[in-house]
């Protein structure tokens, strides 16, 4: 009876705090889109535009309005740099200053000439630009994109890809020297690299040969975290490795996978386009039984693979959907555990 009174009020305490955190978040989402609609900046422009451009997409056209909002508030929170800094990880860069109503190059004018002491206090009179130092660019709707299936508010959705940014979505766009577990953007195309050419130097080779480096390819992928590119079911799956393993790492070899299950196709490409065609279609990957077959298969598995033998359970067919959505999604622990 204790121990049943005890887990009651450890559901009591979780709920409370749940729902202190979603105050909070309500409370900072709705001050930035206050400040929004009172002070129009540049950025609003470019989340609009970007958020309008993404919602071309089959499964996010709903959301145009809530990603921009989300967006734009993610932009004007100036609780970015230090959710970064409690995260462990620096703040958004290139920092950009500025000072309303002020002659901006008369200050940095000032700046450069002064002592280091007026230095100090001169930056500290200006203020970064957007507030939250994070300077909109084109993919970021897609990165916000797959929440909008999980939660119903967006002071939910901004509180959590605040989170999700600051740990580990701020270095796909970092050009930093973080290598693994947990590197940024260099870092994890190098992994990425390592991995298929583990798997495929063939195709590395002829992926060079024709002008089309295998990195080239998985840019884009590795950029947007594969968001848009994968259904959305099988993004979030693939997300959850990444926040288990508190690492990138799992897009490089879900990028690689993807390359190497194309390999029959992208052998008989002979020029950039055609191969970027043969990779054009993700929807139908399922992520879990693709990254197993391709982080754990041997020797043998390396024939069955290449042949695409593997693809059955990689890519879902119409006959076999039910059996395939059974194996990726009925079998979730035993994938957890061996991915």
């Amino acid at each position: 009876r204790g121990a049943g009174a005890g887990g009651a009020q450890n559901k009591q305490n979780a709920a409370r705090d749940a729902g202190i955190e979603f105050d909070v978040a309500r409370e900072d989402f709705d001050r930035a889109c206050g400040e929004a609609r009172e002070t129009r900046l540049l950025t609003d422009a470019l989340c609009a535009s970007d958020a309008r451009a993404f919602c071309d997409h089959p499964h996010f056209f709903p959301f145009e309005e809530t990603l921009r909002a989300v967006a734009v508030a993610f932009s004007r929170d100036r609780d970015v740099p230090a959710s970064c800094a409690r995260a462990g990880e620096r703040p958004p860069h290139p920092r950009v200053y500025g000072v309303h109503g002020v002659d901006t190059r008369r200050v940095r004018e000032n700046v450069a000439g002064a002592e280091p002491r007026r230095v100090r206090e001169k930056r500290e009179s200006l203020s970064l630009y957007p507030p939250s130092g994070f300077v909109p660019f084109k993919g970021l709707a897609r990165l916000i994109a797959p929440l909008c299936y999980l939660y119903p508010h967006p002071a939910e959705i901004h509180g959590v890809f605040k989170a999700l940014y600051a740990r580990l979505f701020r270095k796909l766009h970092a050009l930093d020297d973080d290598a693994f577990p947990r590197p940024a953007f260099p870092g994890l195309l190098a992994a990425f690299e390592d991995a298929l050419f583990a798997a495929e130097p063939d195709l590395c080779f002829h992926l060079a040969e024709i002008g089309c480096p295998a990195a080239r390819l998985a840019t884009p992928w590795l950029f947007g975290a594969l968001a848009g590119y994968l259904s959305v079911e099988q993004t979030l799956l693939l997300w959850d490795r990444v926040i288990g393993f508190d690492s990138l790492v799992p897009l490089a070899l879900a990028a690689a996978a993807a390359t190497a299950l194309r390999k029959p196709a992208l052998l008989a490409a002979t020029c950039e386009e055609e191969a970027r065609e043969c990779l054009e279609d993700l929807s139908a990957v399922k992520v879990a039984p693709l990254l197993q077959a391709f982080v754990f298969r041997d020797d043998d598995d390396e024939a069955a693979f290449a042949s695409g033998e593997e693809t059955g359970a990689a890519f879902g067919s119409d006959e076999d959907e039910d059996e395939y959505e059974s194996d990726a999604f009925d079998g979730e622990a035993a994938d957890d555990d061996d991915v």
